[in-house]
């Protein structure tokens, strides 16, 4: 178990690229594995205008939320943000960060003018599900991939904050 003295998110930069990597790669029985359907393109999503990626760390990274424009341009509306990706080490130091870098996320997209925050997760992520959930997500659609399917849920922004 790591011990940690204080935890901080912050905005990420290129320069993580490894740790992100590497905190990609870790194994994830028991952690918080929403949209974390493959590995992400780290320099290309920091090449994008408009996405913003945020790390937990204490020592060393637990945790990252990306967010910005939709994946899918059908999506894209201007008025629509999608959180890219989200993940963390939900191990005991770092109980309840899960929602915190989610909620981080979703202030971003309120700050760059989103009205709506979209996210999708494999539906057997039970315990992300339960968390969007928590934070008043709303189940919008199901998309098939490959044996499982993908659920799309929807935050209106508006009076979140």
């Amino acid at each position: 178990m790591r011990q940690t003295s204080s935890v901080a998110i912050r905005r990420a930069t290129s320069d993580d690229i490894g740790a992100l990597r590497e905190l990609e790669s870790r194994p994830r029985d028991g952690e918080i594995q929403a949209c974390w359907t493959q590995y992400a393109d780290w320099p290309a999503l920091f090449a994008e205008a408009g996405v913003f990626v945020y790390l937990a760390e204490d020592t060393m990274p637990f945790g990252v939320v990306a967010v910005g424009d939709p994946r899918e341009h059908s999506y894209r509306d201007s008025k629509t943000g999608e959180v890219i990706v989200w993940y963390a080490d939900l191990g005991p130091p770092h109980l309840g960060f899960d929602q915190k870098l989610l909620v981080h996320g979703l202030s971003v997209m309120k700050r760059r003018d989103f009205e709506r925050a979209q996210i999708w997760l494999h539906e057997s992520s039970a315990e992300a599900i339960e968390s969007v959930r928590g934070l008043h997500f709303k189940q919008v659609g199901v998309k098939p991939l490959g044996d499982m399917n993908l659920v799309s849920f929807s935050l209106d922004l508006a009076d979140y904050f």
